[in-house]
């Protein structure tokens, strides 16, 4: 006894016998879909380690996302001022205030080392002077400076003209392929699959890529069947 499925995407039947496992994968309508970006948008960004995220067309509360802890103390150090101290070897008379190295060393130390040089401590005094609000530039010098590893800024596109992001990561964490990802997650330009095998519900696969047969092993690589087992029903 042999059952026909329609293939919507060859728009043929294809037989499958009886007994075989049928993995069928019919897209979330596009307005629906859930990108899995969602699900840290308000967490702590652990699912994105190294990067934050600035977005001028949000609301004010949202302008940046996924700040790490190093992040966040840093801001907090940076707003409460304590780049307005003096370096120790600065200060006209030793200990007329608090020396701003150890500050540094109090409220944001160094991720790779026990301390911060004389020359870094300088570029910390530079940075203060050109502080202006958090911006995406001066992010990734401080991040460089604090954590050792090279941070840089890059840029977002979604699907139309005013989706357009700056990202700042560690390079040594995320690459251009990582980057790929979450342009398509912060953007939700990929496509939601809800799959069923053999009649019943499975789960959702978020497809990153637009051609189906690269969406067929992505589907596949998740439910752990071959491509060619997995039925596609798109709204392309």
């Amino acid at each position: 006894m042999i059952k026909f499925l329609r293939e919507q995407d060859a728009g043929t039947l294809r037989e499958v016998p009886v007994g075989s496992e049928v993995v069928y994968a019919k897209q979330v309508p596009p307005e629906y879909q859930e990108s899995p970006f969602d699900e840290t948008m308000f967490g702590p960004g652990e699912y994105w380690d190294g990067v934050c995220i600035f977005a001028d067309y949000y609301s004010y509360d949202y302008r940046y996302k996924l700040l790490s802890d190093d992040m966040e103390r840093l801001i907090k150090a940076i707003t409460t001022g304590i780049l307005e101290l003096t370096p120790s070897w600065e200060m006209e008379e030793p200990g007329e205030s608090y020396p701003l190295e150890d500050a540094l060393a109090e409220e944001i130390p160094p991720r790779n080392k026990a301390e911060y040089s004389r020359e870094e401590v300088a570029e910390w005094q530079e940075l203060w002077e050109e502080w202006d609000g958090l911006d995406p530039e001066w992010l990734a010098r401080a991040m460089t400076l604090m954590t050792g590893n090279e941070w840089e800024c890059g840029r977002l596109h979604g699907s139309v003209q005013r989706d357009i992001a700056t990202v700042v990561y560690d390079t040594t964490k995320i690459d251009k392929k990582d980057l790929e990802i979450l342009e398509i997650e912060f953007f939700n330009t990929g496509t939601d699959f809800q799959v069923e095998i053999d009649g019943e519900y499975e789960l959702n696969v978020y497809c990153y890529s637009w051609d189906e047969e690269d969406m067929k092993k992505e589907i596949a690589d998740a439910v752990g069947c071959n491509p060619e087992d997995v039925i596609l029903d798109t709204y392309y």
